[in-house]
C-alpha cells in the first residue's frame, strides 16, 4: 500500500506538469534569478565572473491540523540571504560581510491533505519579493505546485520519500529578465543509521538521496568552469537531527535536520550544506 501511494504521488506530479513550452527552452539561472535560489537551496551561484553564496531557510508553521480536518493549513516562510564574492578565508576567519548582496522573502500557504496512513499530499502557492542591493534591482517571485510525503519504518530505520512538482517564476521590470522553470524532484531519506543522544533528546544520522528533473533545459553557471545545460542531476549525502519532531519555539516551528551532500549531473557538481525543515 505504501509503495502504491508513492507511485500515485509521482504520477499526479507528472500529470499536473503538462507539456514544456518551446519559448522557455533554456532559461538562464544566475544570482539574479531569485526563483531558482528560493527553491533549489543554499549554495554557490556564479554569473558574469562574480559569485554569490546563497543561504536558504524555509521554516513551516502549522495553522490547522490535517489529521483533525478535511485539509490542514500551514504557513511556509521561504527566505534567502546572498553574499557576493565570498572567499574561503572568510569562512576560516569567521568574517561577517558588511552587507547582504541579495535577499528574498517569499511566504506561502500550503494545504496538506491526509490520503492514507503516513501519506500526505500538499498543494501550495508562494509569492513574495527579492532584491539585489548592489544593482538596486527588485523582483517578484511566484511559486506553486504540489508536494507529497510517504513514510514507513522497520524495527530500526525510518524511511521517508518526498515528491515535489514546482513551477517558479522570477519577474522584474528593470534589470533582471523574466525567467521561469518547471521541476520535478524526488527525495529519499533513510534515518536511524546511527543513533546518539544530546542531553535527554535522541538524535540520529541518516542517508539522503535526491533526483531533480527539469522539464525545460536549464543553463547553470558553475564555479571555475563553463556554463552547462542540465535536464537532471542527483544528490547523495548524510543528514542528522532529532529522531522525534522537536519544536524549540513552542509548538509552531520544528527544528531542522542538518546535512551535507554531493551534487552531480551533466557537468554540474558541488558540495552542498542542507538545512531541511521537514519531518
Amino acid at each position: 500500500m505504501r509503495w502504491a501511494a508513492i507511485l500515485v504521488a509521482s504520477a499526479i506530479a507528472f500529470v499536473t506538469a503538462g507539456p514544456a513550452s518551446a519559448q522557455d527552452a533554456a532559461p538562464e539561472t544566475d544570482p539574479l534569478n531569485h526563483a531558482y535560489a528560493v527553491y533549489m537551496g543554499s549554495g554557490l551561484y556564479v554569473s558574469s565572473e562574480r559569485s554569490v553564496f546563497v543561504f536558504r531557510v524555509a521554516p513551516r508553521i502549522k495553522l490547522r491540523s490535517a489529521e483533525e480536518h478535511p485539509f490542514g493549513i500551514g504557513l511556509r516562510i521561504n527566505a534567502t540571504f546572498g553574499v557576493y564574492d565570498l572567499e574561503p578565508n572568510d569562512f576560516r576567519n569567521l568574517e561577517i560581510p558588511e552587507q547582504l548582496g541579495t535577499f528574498a522573502l517569499v511566504p506561502g500557504v500550503e494545504f496538506p491533505v491526509v490520503l492514507g496512513e503516513d501519506w500526505t499530499l500538499t498543494p501550495f502557492v508562494d509569492a513574495g519579493v527579492a532584491t539585489d542591493t548592489e544593482i538596486h534591482d527588485e523582483t517578484f517571485v511566484l511559486g506553486l505546485g504540489l508536494r507529497s510525503r510517504a513514510k514507513w519504518q522497520d524495527t530500526r530505520h525510518t524511511y521517508l520519500l518526498w515528491n515535489e512538482f514546482i513551477y517558479a517564476r522570477n519577474s522584474s521590470t528593470s534589470v533582471s529578465p523574466t525567467d521561469d522553470y518547471t521541476l520535478f524532484r524526488t527525495d529519499f531519506e533513510m534515518r536511524g543509521l546511527v543513533r546518539y543522544r544530546m542531553g535527554e533528546r535522541p538524535f540520529d544520522l541518516g542517508l539522503l538521496a535526491e533526483l531533480q528533473f527539469f522539464f525545460d533545459t536549464v543553463l547553470v553557471d558553475i564555479p571555475l568552469g563553463e556554463p552547462v545545460s542540465i535536464r537532471y542531476r542527483w544528490d547523495l549525502g548524510l543528514t542528522t537531527g532529532s529522531t522525534e519532531p522537536w519544536k524549540p519555539l513552542k509548538k509552531y516551528i520544528t527544528a531542522p535536520r542538518l546535512g551535507v551532500s554531493y551534487r552531480s549531473g551533466e557537468g554540474d557538481s558541488s558540495i552542498r550544506i542542507n538545512i531541511l525543515f521537514r519531518n
